[in-house]
């Protein structure tokens, strides 16, 4: 029996730009935690800005999970 393994599908957030949600959340995780800083570094939301919404959604979104898995994985001090 052989198994299909899926990925999540892509989905097309900036359509001016080209860019995928999985695009704009390796930004995110590379630094860019606002609008403006995503628009230097991609181009999203800088021409009809219909994505920006979406985008600054993301931001918050990706930059809670990402705190919240680094909170996870901070080791611990012993306590003296």
């Amino acid at each position: 029996m052989a198994f299909i393994l899926f990925q999540d599908p892509t989905v097309l957030v900036c359509i001016c730009k080209g860019l995928s949600d999985r695009r704009i959340r390796e930004e995110i995780r590379r630094g860019c935690t606002t609008l403006r800083s995503l628009q230097q570094s991609c181009g999203a939301g800088t021409d009809c800005g219909q994505c920006a919404r979406q985008v600054r959604s993301m931001i918050d979104t990706t930059a809670r999970t990402h705190a919240r898995d680094a909170g996870e994985h901070r080791p611990t001090m012993p306590r003296t």
